[in-house]
């Protein structure tokens, strides 16, 4: 299969500015689910993933899916308040994501 997309601008864009497209067909894997109550080093862990609806659980079960980039999504009131897009340079897993995070140096990370 093959996707062509085609970009135009009114006007010429800006030196130094580009408009990228990334995983423009792949659907987004739910790994985390956070709350006021369970964040962080507290969330419980599993391969479960239907625990991702009640929310305060990491699962487990895509460690090896490769990404590029993370989608968070605040929500407040049962309604979509915020987005925020975490772009990486490079495809990793979410396994080795986790890892350099908790190293010193962490993870290089666009937002």
């Amino acid at each position: 299969n093959t996707l062509t997309v085609t970009i135009s601008t009114a006007t010429a864009l800006l030196t130094g500015t580009s408009i990228s497209f990334r995983s423009l067909l792949d659907p987004a894997t739910p790994f985390a689910s956070i709350t006021h109550q369970a964040c962080g080093a507290t969330l419980p862990t599993g391969t479960d993933e239907s625990l991702l609806i009640a929310g305060g659980y990491l699962s487990l079960a895509n460690l090896g899916k490769q990404h590029s980039y993370f989608r968070q999504e605040l929500w407040a009131d049962g309604k979509l308040r915020m987005r925020i897009m975490w772009g990486f340079a490079a495809s990793a897993t979410l396994e080795s994501r986790l890892a350099a995070a908790s190293q010193p140096e962490g993870t290089p990370v666009e937002w």
